[in-house]
This record gives structure tokens, sequence and C-alpha cells, in this order.
């Protein structure tokens, strides 16, 4: 008897190995993958982020400096191509800090400048 039942247990220890094994080899159970070659990331926010840095170095510069230091380095079409990259949020932000800027020194800024 402890031998039929010893030959059962390990021929269902040899066909349950067969399946395979419970986790996943390569990635995750969603079908990512570990190494994200090809594969879903993360990172969808670092260029905003790049762009944002980019834009508040040219803001410290600015500061209250000028009239002709927010037409030279401010409204410039750098800027402009910059905040247009820009997410809807960034870009919304950013729109909103050169107009004020602007409007502290009583400059128009035109209705297509950051828009893409």
């Amino acid at each position: 008897m402890k031998l039929v039942s010893s030959i059962a247990f390990a021929l269902f220890v040899t066909s349950a190995e067969a399946f395979g094994p419970a986790a996943p080899v390569n990635g995750n159970a969603f079908g990512l993958s570990s190494t994200n070659s090809g594969g879903m990331t993360m990172r969808t926010s670092v260029y905003d982020m790049t762009r944002k840095q980019k834009f508040n170095k040219v803001l410290k510069k600015v500061g209250a400096s000028s009239k002709e230091a927010v037409e030279t380095q401010l409204l410039t079409p750098e800027v402009s191509s910059l905040i247009e990259k820009s997410n809807w949020k960034l870009r919304k932000s950013m729109l909103r800090h050169v107009r004020n800027q602007a409007n502290k020194f009583d400059i128009t800024v035109d209705a297509t400048f950051g828009v893409p």
C-alpha cells in the first residue's frame, strides 16, 4: 500500500513540473517585462521635467530685471517651442508665468505664443 501511494505521489510531482513554474519566467504576470525591452515604461514625464527645469532657469535669469530682458529672453521662439512641446498642464502653467511676467512690464503677449 505504501509503495503504491509513493509511486502515485512521484507521478503527481513529475506531472506538476511539466506545466512549468507557477511564476512567470520573464517579466511579471501582467505581460510587462522587467527589462523594458519594447514594453511599457513609467518615464512619461521625464521630458516635461527637463523642459520645466530649462524654463525655470530662463525665468530665474529674467527675474524682475527689466522690460528688455523679458522681451529678449522670455518672449523668444526658443521658449515658445519649449512651451509648445510640453504637456497641457505644464504648458498652462508656463504660459501663466510668461503672461504674469509680461504684465508686470505692460508687454502684450501674442495669443499664439506657446500654443501648438
